[in-house]
């Protein structure tokens, strides 16, 4: 439970700087008529290893243009797994997901291919395992962990402030223990590969 408090306030802190250091240079951009604010949302499938398989993803995102090259943003995604198997039988009365949270940084290449972005994802993972054999035993398992990872992105002006456009991202994930022995669950997820399709509106 220690560890867990003290990754949450760890990832509280990198967020409340984020947003902080973030207003005078939104307020100085937008007095020069730059800044712009967004908000995304997220919809797609995430591929994590350890036999997971492929999942739905959805979420959102709260960023902000440093200046026209740069942004950032915070960002919360989710991904129901569904039951745990190994490789001779499947728990069907189980459940497992994962929810990713944190903050990312972000750089235009519009010299490249106007929309074009890359840049880098950094915060917690909550993964959530209640493993059921019906007669046998009932298991349950929460975990915080790190991630961090490159994405890139593209995004694409469909009219006004509307943008539509798809992320893919590669996350290193550290690893907590399974709670049954010989049955894989997202705890011992070590990467997650995922692909979203993205609608932003800029305000």
């Amino acid at each position: 439970m220690e560890e867990i408090s003290m990754k949450t306030t760890i990832l509280t802190a990198l967020v409340a700087v984020s947003l902080v250091a973030a207003l005078p240079v939104q307020a100085q951009s937008k007095a020069a008529g730059g800044g712009t604010s967004y908000l995304a949302g997220h919809l797609g499938a995430g591929f994590p290893n350890n036999g997971q398989g492929t999942n739905l993803m959805f979420g959102g995102a709260f960023g902000f243009f440093w200046t026209s090259e740069y942004s950032g943003a915070v960002f919360i995604d989710h991904m129901n797994v569904g039951s745990i198997s190994s490789s001779l039988l499947t728990l069907n009365q189980s459940s497992q997901g994962i929810t990713l949270f944190g903050v990312e940084a972000n750089r235009e290449l519009s010299d490249l291919v106007e929309g074009l972005q890359v840049g880098i994802k950094v915060g917690l993972t909550s993964t959530s395992v209640t493993a059921t054999a019906p007669g046998v035993f009932t298991d349950s398992q929460s975990n915080m962990n790190f991630f961090i990872g490159p994405k890139v992105a593209y995004d694409y002006p469909v009219v006004g402030n509307l943008r539509i456009g798809g992320e893919g991202n590669f996350l290193f994930k550290s690893t907590s223990d399974e709670p049954i022995t010989g049955f894989a669950t997202v705890n011992g997820t070590g990467t997650m590969f995922n692909l979203l399709g993205v609608v932003k509106y800029l305000f």
